[in-house]
């Protein structure tokens, strides 16, 4: 919260419009990588705390095996990542007059880090599934220290969109060798051809494609309006879509880490048959979630209010009345996807059917409302989303939430 500011702040004064429309296009297109994860990391994190075993240390943690599926299944899906991604944004970028060799270059860099930093979250969501939580968070944060001073400093430079990709790779060195040095058994030996290896890859795949349609539509739900408007409305209101939903997403989206980091002590509760327990645990953090979250929207909307009066902020920002319905949305779906830890602790990824409702409606509002309204009418298809969306995942949710004399409403289909 105090290093994103202050990158905002050195984006708006190194960056013309264009660039920072480019910019946020470009996080856009790379979040198509959901569409080669298919959930895959969040399947990991899901399987590790039901996997988690003494290792005759005093520790705990996943076999090997289930190591090297891991790691294993996320390279696969960080190589067809940037193989065709960068195939397709190159395509993009013509269709919308982007033709230049920097521009066709920055893109191929900013796949290049993402593929890399993709390929390392199989460890990382080992590490977070089995209750290492601070460490994970400890990470991210010291990444972020890493991150922002080389970024600035090549933006300062005057490199551009190539500070994003270079301080990415920054990174990724940073983490890895952090893990290497801290967690020496994510790179176990021997030979894993076994049974075991396969039936955990196996186990593995069913639940990603249970939980695939779910987490496609989330780049439709939540990156479709970028292209859209950087297509439709051109790259300066692309630009203020960006810069005012990001801060929106950053302060609104700061109560999803509460349920973030207790997901994997919910699971581990599930996993031992303590699920009234685990339950409580869960209602309290869902409580704090909420109530973070309204303070987030209320704190957002003051800091857009207050920006506006600064040079050139005033001209890359969407207008109060623009980023009411906006906020809106960031804040219903942050309530309803800090919902869907409870039913994920028991290992099930139940949210198809309302992910395919919300991968329907998403595009068609935001085209639809952008077309009639202009920029203002991106908040209001991304709120008519995500009144379908969180009406859905409470249903949804209500069937896993267990009563004080019986046991939880979770069916042998749900399970299987």
């Amino acid at each position: 919260m105090v290093l994103g500011p202050i990158g905002s702040v050195v984006v708006v004064w190194t960056l013309s419009a264009q660039e920072q429309g480019l910019y946020y296009l470009f996080l856009s297109l790379v979040s198509l990588k959901a569409f080669f994860d298919l959930g895959a990391s969040a399947s990991i994190a899901q399987m590790t705390p039901h996997l988690c075993k003494a290792n005759g240390d005093g520790t705990e943690g996943p076999d090997s095996s289930f190591i090297h599926v891991a790691v294993s299944w996320m390279n696969k899906v960080a190589l067809g990542f940037g193989l065709f991604c960068g195939v397709f944004g190159i395509g993009y970028l013509y269709w919308s007059g982007q033709a230049s060799v920097a521009t066709q270059a920055m893109w191929l860099a900013t796949v290049c880090t993402t593929a890399l930093t993709g390929s390392q979250e199989g460890r990382l969501q080992v590490v977070y599934g089995s209750g290492r939580v601070d460490a994970i968070s400890k990470l991210r944060f010291s990444s972020l220290l890493v991150q922002y001073p080389v970024q600035w400093v090549l933006l300062l430079s005057g490199a551009s969109l190539f500070s994003f990709s270079a301080s990415a790779l920054a990174v990724y060195i940073f983490q890895r060798m952090t893990l290497r040095r801290k967690f020496p058994a994510l790179w176990p030996s021997g030979d894993f051809s076994g049974v075991r290896a396969k039936e955990l890859k196996t186990e593995l795949g069913f639940l990603i494609r249970r939980a695939s349609l779910t987490y496609i539509s989330g780049v439709l739900v939540s990156q479709v309006q970028q292209p859209i408007v950087f297509k439709t409305l051109g790259p300066e209101q692309s630009a203020k879509l960006g810069l005012s939903g990001m801060i929106g997403s950053t302060l609104i989206g700061l109560s999803s880490l509460w349920c973030l980091t207790m997901f994997p002590r919910f699971a581990r509760k599930v996993a031992e048959g303590a699920i009234q327990d685990a339950y409580r645990d869960f209602r309290m953090t869902f409580l704090r979630t909420v109530a973070v979250a309204t303070g987030g929207f209320a704190a957002a909307l003051v800091a857009i209010s207050f920006l506006h009066y600064i040079p050139r902020f005033s001209e890359r920002l969407m207008s109060i009345p623009q980023v009411l319905p906006l906020f809106a949305a960031l804040w219903l779906g942050n309530i309803a996807l800090s919902m869907t830890y409870w039913p994920r602790s028991f290992k099930v990824e139940p949210f198809a059917m309302v992910a395919c409702s919300q991968m329907i409606v998403s595009p068609l509002a935001v085209w639809f409302f952008s077309r009639w309204l202009g920029l203002t009418g991106v908040g209001w298809g991304n709120l008519c989303s995500w009144i379908v969306g969180v009406f859905g995942i409470a249903l949804v949710t209500r069937r896993f939430i267990p009563s004080f004399d019986r046991r939880p409403k979770v069916s042998a289909l749900d399970i299987t």
